[in-house]
């Protein structure tokens, strides 16, 4: 007799998953957690999912954000969730600057930098170095004023 594979888990609960672990993780970092307080980051995970997903949905409507399908849509709710909590980490790192949700928040660290950093292909075939210059007909003494 073959046993019925059960229910595959679906991203959203995937996602889900991940937040209450950051959740967790976190509060594991104290060092003093009782079962009880576990339980209640737990039980604030899964509010902080649906936060998450109700500040992405603003996100999309702000930026004019569409995916075409409905795993793109998890996928890329993964990666802002992801860079919700990098903005957190900077944003504790350094108290006066202000981080949070901006165009690119849905984008991971390497599409960023591929499509907004400008820098394709690597460097020049000329290992670098610039051309020389011509300075022989160039005047002693210059005004920059």
């Amino acid at each position: 007799m073959v046993a019925k594979p059960g229910p595959s888990i679906t991203c959203l609960a995937r996602a889900s998953l991940f937040l209450c672990a950051l959740t967790l993780c976190s509060a594991l970092e104290s060092h003093e957690l009782t079962i009880k307080d576990v339980t209640t980051k737990l039980r604030l995970g899964d509010n902080e999912v649906l936060r998450t997903e109700k500040k992405f949905k603003v996100f999309m409507e702000n930026y004019g954000k569409r995916y075409s399908t409905r795993e793109e849509y998890l996928r890329r709710l993964g990666i802002f969730a992801h860079n919700l909590v990098r903005a957190a980490e900077h944003q504790a790192l350094d108290p006066t600057a202000v981080h949070g949700v901006t165009q690119f928040s849905d984008l991971t660290e390497d599409e960023f930098q591929r499509f907004y950093t400008g820098v394709n292909g690597g460097f020049p075939s000329n290992n670098g170095v610039a051309p020389p210059l011509e300075v022989d007909d160039l005047p002693e003494n210059f005004d920059w004023r």
